[in-house]
């Protein structure tokens, strides 16, 4: 522990490491590189062109077994979506966005007037025609849809 504090309190702030006080030698160069000769390196060009062609084929193929991976992966998940005609996601109890026309436990309707039918249709079909065939709660009301 304390050759280690020694060799540190040694080193100064250029980043030149003194082993010993004989030896001083940079970071960046060493030793065990000098030492060897690579037989079988081939020389990389390094014109613009063949720069580009080296980077665009390795993108390439990595961008692209990347993208296959990320395909491959959905495949073997749950699906995210439903037959929604026949298949019903799950609603909340308090959910007031579906338009149905609700009925008493009696078979009677339990229409309030408030006219989204005849608002919502799309062929304009549904109409309201005020009468007084039914009381419910103040209001008197029918609903027409001819067919």
């Amino acid at each position: 522990m304390a050759a280690t504090f020694r060799l540190l309190s040694t080193v100064p702030r250029s980043g030149v490491l003194v082993g010993s006080q004989n030896v001083v030698r940079c970071f960046s160069v060493s030793h065990q590189r000098c030492g060897f000769k690579y037989v079988n390196a081939q020389e990389v060009p390094t014109d613009m062109k063949s720069i580009t062609d080296r980077a665009a084929q390795t993108l390439l193929w990595t961008e692209l077994f990347r993208g296959l991976g990320m395909t491959m992966s959905y495949l073997f998940r749950e699906p995210a979506t439903i037959n929604y005609p026949f298949e019903k996601g799950p609603l909340s109890p308090r959910f007031r966005g579906e338009h149905a026309l609700r009925r008493y436990p009696s078979g009677e309707e339990r229409c309030i007037a408030c006219k989204l039918c005849e608002a919502i249709c799309p062929a304009q079909v549904h109409t309201r025609a005020q009468t007084h065939t039914r009381t419910h709660k103040g209001f008197s009301q029918t609903c027409w849809i001819p067919v």
